[in-house]
């Protein structure tokens, strides 16, 4: 097999500047006012002969507007010679979800025109699907064979519109398995993509959700690697992270990269050789004009973990409207903040006050630490702490060895682990710890073997 590279590239969640009557923040992840931006910096290196693959969630909500604005840079890239095979997800059509538009008071207008699904794979067909050598009609999945000894699979695992189970619908695994069986005659190379991903992409992704994972994740992996695959490439938890799992011999591999538009603002490049791929992580090139005097690393952090940080805030002060707006970007509507107000407000104040004595005190045994290590920690806060680790796990590559703040945290998990014991929950210490201290794989520069 001929070398063969490519840049990847997940969740751009382009959003269209008509839909704002003037520049707004918006309390999310997603800095939605800079997606064009963003894409553009991020694609403006490559030069004729590259390949750029998209997997899925290409715009906000699937607004007409939006897709014919990023199909136009799309456009923009093949004529200058660079290849693109895209495939969509539950975010480019309509499946229920509402989309807006802004005032310029900051409301939201509910008046968007939607693309209806169906209407997907004629839209982006330029891109990928005229190369197909293979494709699944109703799943909109493809395969296609760039080079001699490789073949990509785009797995297209979306809802239907339904906002239930993301994951592989009957004629797309029938369609998987016989392509994968005629992919491993040829004794090609597999390579497999996905939106939603095949294992949890942070140590709690499965806790908290299953139905956002590509179905059926906990056998599939072992289908694809019966056809010789051994990573897939995801997006969807907008977490850049590497995870594995065992197989009769070696590892299975899932890439998941984060949010192009959001925090971190990362890209991958892959170089696929014989035996192995290598992985590596790019941050998308400032540009003038994001009118910020620091990092862009640092201007979508605080976008994401600053309204969140204001938001507790907000709940210890009672600012009522400041939490409403806060949890409005998770999707917690006003009326829900009104019902649970008292217990909002009251969880607010104490973990705003929380410091490290104080929760040390709640667990001494279980966390290992002595009281004279633990008076060391009196003044500080422990949410500012929990906003770090929640930093680490979108960005990867947690550095947490040797933290006895670390260590409070935990044990007071463990503790609470007895009491999920009995409900049958959990336990969870395992989970905060390998968010702590991660699973032993880099999650932005790594080597993965292919045979």
């Amino acid at each position: 097999m001929a070398n063969f590279s490519f840049y990847l590239a997940t969740d751009i969640h382009y959003y269209s500047k008509e839909y704002f009557r003037k520049k707004v923040f918006i309390p999310d992840q997603l800095r939605a006012w800079d997606s064009r931006e963003m894409f553009i910096s991020a694609t403006d290196g490559l030069k004729a002969g590259d390949v750029l693959i998209l997997t899925g969630d290409l715009t906000k909500n699937g607004e007409v507007k939006s897709h014919e604005e990023f199909l136009l840079l799309l456009r923009g890239l093949k004529e200058r010679g660079i290849t693109v095979y895209a495939f969509t997800a539950s975010h480019d059509y309509f499946n229920g979800a509402k989309s807006y538009r802004y005032e310029e008071d900051g409301s939201k207008i509910h008046d968007v025109d939607k693309v209806e699904r169906r209407a997907l794979w004629d839209m982006y067909y330029e891109f990928g699907p005229c190369d197909a050598m293979s494709f699944d009609e109703e799943s909109m999945s493809y395969a296609v064979r760039p080079v001699a000894g490789l073949t990509l699979f785009f797995l297209n695992g979306d809802d239907f519109g339904s906002y239930t189970v993301c994951g592989l619908c009957p004629s797309a695994r029938s369609w998987l398995k016989k392509q994968g069986e005629e992919c491993k005659k040829r004794g090609d190379i597999p390579l497999f993509f996905a939106h939603y991903p095949l294992f949890p992409s942070s140590p709690i992704y499965d806790k908290i959700t299953t139905k956002n994972m590509l179905d059926p994740y906990n056998e599939l992996y072992t289908e694809l690697a019966s056809y010789g695959g051994r990573v897939i490439f995801t997006g969807h938890s907008h977490v850049h992270n590497v995870s594995s799992q065992p197989l009769e011999k070696g590892e299975f591999y899932d890439v998941s990269t984060a949010a192009l538009s959001g925090f971190p603002p990362f890209y991958r490049k892959v170089e696929v050789f014989g035996d192995r791929i290598d992985v590596t992580t790019l941050t998308v090139p400032e540009w003038k004009g994001y009118d910020q005097a620091i990092s862009l690393y640092e201007y979508t952090r605080q976008g994401f973990f600053g309204f969140i940080e204001d938001t507790v805030k907000g709940a210890a002060a009672g600012d009522k409207a400041l939490v409403k707006e806060g949890l409005n970007a998770i999707s917690i509507t006003g009326d829900k903040v009104d019902k649970f107000w008292l217990p909002i407000r009251y969880f607010g104040k104490k973990l705003n006050g929380l410091d490290f004595y104080k929760l040390w005190k709640k667990c001494k045994k279980k966390s290992g630490i002595d009281k004279k290590e633990a008076l060391l920690l009196k003044d500080q806060k422990v949410f500012p702490f929990l906003l770090k680790l929640a930093e680490t796990v979108y960005a990867g590559n947690p550095s947490f060895e040797g933290d006895i703040r670390a260590n409070i945290i935990t044990g007071y998990v463990k503790k609470i682990d007895f009491w999920l014991k009995i409900i049958k929950k959990g336990p969870f210490a395992p989970v905060v710890e390998e968010m702590f201290f991660g699973n032993g794989l880099d999650d932005s520069n790594i080597s993965l073997p292919l045979i």
